[in-house]
């Protein structure tokens, strides 16, 4: 049953206590609906675990007394034209199916994207509904998927002496060295950050590794493990390295029963030593429902890019998820 706020007093916005988890999480389970199970309320727990959570970022609606709504935004760091720009992804954003269309989702994202603002965040990411969040400020199309197709028939050989092992605490310095060479050129990428729980999916369904080959490091792959051939991340010490890596991610996927891998890869990377050895195809897509809000309008480069991405004068970056979005 549907409860107006005349009925049972006005939205009050205030930050999300220990104590509001449980009716979150219920919020979470009740307001998706698209399928028989639901990942939010693990999203929003996995984000609550992050090193760089902000409790202040993390917003409830009380109608009444009532928790009716959860909105959380997470900071990261967004790469354009070689500069980290400050950024909140907004996820999830929730509201109890007997208090919406009444203004609490509303309430939420805007009092949200103040705050966030106020912080000193420049730019707000989302992946939602195109007929909604516009209304905030946020611009449709501004991104999407970037990736690089292969037919198996054009794969490097398969190595025989690779080793697939889990990520280390040890493994990140290097790692986060090969992802500068790979990513820090190009223009709409998120920047992982130092923590292992930044490289280590928490789900069973997605895999990130390190190999070795001759007792040396020689990349990092994540990876579907129901469905190797879609990768979303490939970071290698050499072109030699790389034909290895996409020689194993082939024999993978032939396992599983694909003939064709994609590998999210900037487009507009341009160094060398990052061009795939071997025959490709280049496909990039924009989403409507992959959204941006500029919070800072002073900072004229993101404005420009965002111009050029939706006039399609520029392809975007590969804007790679987060492991925790893998839930």
């Amino acid at each position: 049953m549907k409860r107006s706020i005349t009925e049972h007093g006005d939205i009050i916005v205030r930050m999300e206590q220990v104590g509001d988890y449980h009716a979150v999480a219920e919020i979470d389970t009740q307001a998706f609906t698209y399928a028989p199970y639901v990942s939010e309320g693990i999203l929003t727990a996995a984000l609550r675990q992050r090193k760089t959570f902000d409790p202040e970022l993390s917003l409830v609606a009380e109608v009444a007394g009532d928790v009716a709504g959860h909105l959380l935004f997470s900071p990261y760091i967004f790469r354009i034209e070689g500069c980290d720009i400050p950024t909140v992804i907004l996820a999830p954003l929730a509201v109890k199916p007997e208090y919406q269309g009444i203004g609490v989702g509303s309430k939420l994202v805007r009092q949200g994207l103040a705050i966030a603002k106020q912080k000193g965040y420049v730019l707000s990411l989302l992946l939602g509904h195109s007929d909604y969040y516009p209304r905030f400020g946020y611009l449709t199309r501004a991104f999407g998927k970037s990736f690089a197709r292969i037919n198996y028939a054009d794969l490097p050989p398969i190595p025989s002496t690779l080793v697939e092992r889990r990520v280390r605490l040890e493994d990140i310095p290097a790692l986060l060295l090969l992802w500068e060479k790979w990513y820090g050129e190009a223009n709409g990428v998120l920047k992982p950050g130092e923590a292992i729980t930044d490289w280590i999916c928490m789900n069973r369904l997605f895999c990130s590794s390190v190999l070795w080959k001759d007792q040396e490091l020689i990349g990092f792959i994540r990876y579907a493990t129901d469905d190797p051939s879609q990768v979303f991340m490939l970071l290698s010490i050499s072109p030699s390295a790389t034909a290895d890596m996409l020689g194993y991610l082939g024999s993978l996927a032939v396992k599983a029963g694909k003939s064709v891998l994609e590998i999210s890869l900037p487009i507009n990377n341009r160094r060398n030593d990052t061009v795939l050895p071997c025959k490709y195809e280049w496909v990039n897509q924009l989403w409507d429902a992959a959204m941006v809000h500029i919070l800072d309008e002073s900072y004229s480069k993101l404005q420009a890019y965002f111009e050029r991405v939706r006039q399609n004068e520029e392809k975007p970056g590969p804007v790679i998820w987060p492991v925790e979005f893998e839930t």
